[in-house]
């Protein structure tokens, strides 16, 4: 008995620290002229994709964080997509700014 519970408050200790390491994806699904394609932070986007996408001009506005002298915030439908602008990295993505 003394092992079963010791085993459970184990587990109960161990288990959330664990959910909390793990990364939270958060990924946009794009629809374009290209077809669906599905984008994640830490991916990397071509120089065309940042072209097709209209650049967040005060991102104070819509609570957003101030993107870096090489990033810009993008709209892509309802969400904003901060993307670093030499390498086509995505750096953030915030769910449903413009809804």
């Amino acid at each position: 008995m003394k092992k079963l519970v010791f085993a459970v408050l184990a587990a109960a200790t161990i288990l959330p620290s664990a959910a909390i390491a793990a990364p939270f994806d958060r990924h946009v699904v794009v629809v374009d002229r290209k077809g669906p394609e599905r984008i994640a932070i830490g991916g990397k986007v071509d120089r065309g994709f940042i072209a097709r996408h209209e650049a967040i001009g005060h991102p104070g506005r819509f609570h957003l964080a101030r993107a870096g002298h090489d990033a810009r915030w993008l709209r892509v439908r309802d969400d904003a997509v901060l993307v670093n602008l030499h390498s086509g990295r995505i750096l953030n993505i915030v769910d449903r700014v413009f809804r």
